[in-house]
């Protein structure tokens, strides 16, 4: 036997060993990863031996589904057309917020009230707003609609026109004036405080809160002869009682309150 005649033996045998572990790779239990790596020795070895590759695959490789993503749709883009332009470029309207705009004055809103009294939604209808608005404004002018029955007080009526107004600035010589006056006792009503500065109530009122300006109670003061230090019945602790009916100290006081709330 020649030379030539063993080499094809040769190749015929390793042709049927490569074709037969081909089909024991199929045949096989093992992972996928397992048999991708036998199948590429065994090509290996075929292309090392110089066979040719066989018409029909050894083994049949599903290959992995490709994920296909939709193109995005584009759709065409409306021209602009020339209002389109003058709306884009056109400053949007200036909001009020929550200010109104009043329809009408401070003397037909008390002509009003003199008409139909505590009747708030009668006074909205006849000046057309709310009936809301229409307590606001009063709570401002001082001539609010009690609850109940109770008529109004005399002193609140036209409680903005009872005496003339003028430009007042708070100087050093108008905060002592407002001091003293709020200091008087007996206790001098806001209002006749307000008509001394040519002023409403609500300015009085804010200036004091400005310059924090306190008035006094107008009670009057605590006898505080009978004050001396006395036990408190709860803790025994000595503290300074104002008189015989002040036997509990504030300490205890404010833990009565505590347990309560």
């Amino acid at each position: 036997m020649g030379v030539a005649e063993e080499i094809a033996r040769k190749r015929a045998e390793l042709a049927g060993f490569i074709t037969a572990s081909a089909a024991a790779v199929l045949s096989e239990q093992m992972t996928e990863a397992e048999r991708g790596v036998v199948a590429v020795d065994l090509l290996r070895l075929m292309m090392a031996s110089g066979l040719q590759a066989p018409s029909a695959p050894m083994i049949d490789v599903t290959p992995a589904p490709v994920a296909r993503v939709a193109p995005p749709v584009v759709r065409p883009v409306a021209q602009p057309t020339a209002e389109a332009l003058v709306a884009a470029l056109t400053p949007p309207k200036r909001r009020g917020g929550n200010r109104r705009t009043r329809r009408f004055t401070d003397e037909q809103l008390l002509a009003a009230i003199e008409k139909h009294g505590r009747d708030s939604a009668a006074i909205a209808e006849e000046l057309g707003v709310s009936k809301a608005w229409i307590i606001v404004e009063r709570r401002r002018l001082g001539v609010s609609a009690p609850a109940g029955g109770i008529p109004r007080p005399g002193s609140a009526k036209h409680a903005v026109h009872d005496w003339p107004m003028v430009d007042l600035r708070w100087t050093d010589d108008n905060v002592a004036k407002l001091r003293e006056m709020a200091m008087r006792m007996p206790r001098t009503p806001t209002a006749d405080i307000a008509r001394e500065f040519g002023t409403s109530v609500n300015a009085i009122q804010t200036a004091m809160s400005r310059f924090s300006i306190t008035r006094n109670s107008g009670n009057e003061p605590n006898d505080l002869s009978a004050m001396k230090p006395r036990k408190c019945m709860t803790c025994q602790k000595p503290f300074a009682s104002e008189g015989i009916h002040n036997r509990r100290c504030n300490s205890c006081k404010s833990n009565d309150h505590r347990i309560a709330a």
